[in-house]
């Protein structure tokens, strides 16, 4: 999956905003932390974030769909990461609350 150097630029400037954020090589993408934590990546052209049982629901009722890869046994859904929605990705108040909610999450699964 290749992903795009302007793509993950523009997502850093935008989560650089609210985080001090470092991206790392994550698969055949790349992963976003903070504090040594990650809690989104992007694949492709598609930005993720972390969800719990608590945020997942806000994800779905948008039609966001959780990462997904494809093995010789089908494809396999990785419910721990959802696409984040356009519209969300362009509102700057709502994107650093996503950002932070999905932090908790990836602070709270690795407990």
């Amino acid at each position: 999956m290749t992903v795009s150097q302007e793509y993950v630029e523009y997502i850093i400037e935008k989560l650089e905003t609210c985080l001090d954020v470092e991206k790392a090589r994550f698969f055949g993408g790349v992963g976003i932390k903070h504090n040594n934590l990650q809690f989104a990546m992007i694949m492709g052209s598609t930005f993720y974030l972390c969800v719990n049982d608590a945020t997942r629901e806000k994800y779905v009722s948008m039609d966001s769909e959780p990462f997904s890869y494809l093995t010789k046994k089908g494809r396999i859904f990785v419910r721990k990461y959802y696409a984040v929605p356009e519209d969300i990705i362009e509102d700057q108040d709502t994107l650093s609350l996503w950002c932070h909610e999905a932090l908790d999450a990836a602070l709270k699964g690795k407990t």
